[in-house]
């Protein structure tokens, strides 16, 4: 795929966990969807490998920004 968007708080294994321990993604852009505050988690995000956070609930706007 060309785009992912990888939920951090998933039970038993969370994105982060999934990003780095199964090496998913190859050329795929990563974006962290998370109900915490985007700030709270851009590094932790960033340090897995991922490209942008977006906050839930999805807002479109919110999502069209983390795509540019």
């Amino acid at each position: 795929p060309d785009l992912i968007f990888m939920d951090v708080n998933m039970p038993i294994m969370g994105g982060f966990e999934a990003k780095v321990n199964k090496k998913i993604g190859g050329q795929a852009h990563i974006i962290a969807v998370s109900g915490d505050d985007p700030e709270a988690i851009r590094d932790q995000a960033a340090e897995a490998g991922m490209d942008n956070v977006v906050q839930k609930p999805f807002v479109v706007d919110r999502m069209r920004m983390a795509l540019q």
